[in-house]
């Protein structure tokens, strides 16, 4: 399956790669204060279940298409940044 890279003038879209896992990791710790932001509507998840699911998906090259999160990263070097991801479709009970 084709990476998708989108560049930008500073920041690059793109897919994971193996060498954003650490600092993803880092990131998904629940010491980090966007965690007490982030409201009910997300799961509680293991940030080691989250990185190991990641890998097997890099390494496997098995990708959702569209895509429902990109790295966000500095388009001279690469760098992670950050990541953009697409909200699932919310399905609403009919009344």
């Amino acid at each position: 399956m084709t990476d998708i890279k989108i560049a930008g003038q500073k920041l690059l879209l793109r897919d994971f790669q193996i060498d954003d896992l650490d600092r993803y990791a880092h990131w998904l710790q629940p010491e980090h204060q966007w965690h007490k932001l982030n409201g009910p509507y997300y799961p509680t998840t293991v940030p080691e279940e989250i990185i190991e699911k990641l890998r097997e998906r890099i390494l496997s090259a098995k990708n959702t298409i569209p895509r429902r999160r990109l790295v966000i990263s500095e388009h001279e070097n690469d760098d992670f940044i950050n990541t953009f991801a697409k909200k699932k479709k919310v399905e609403r009970a009919l009344m």
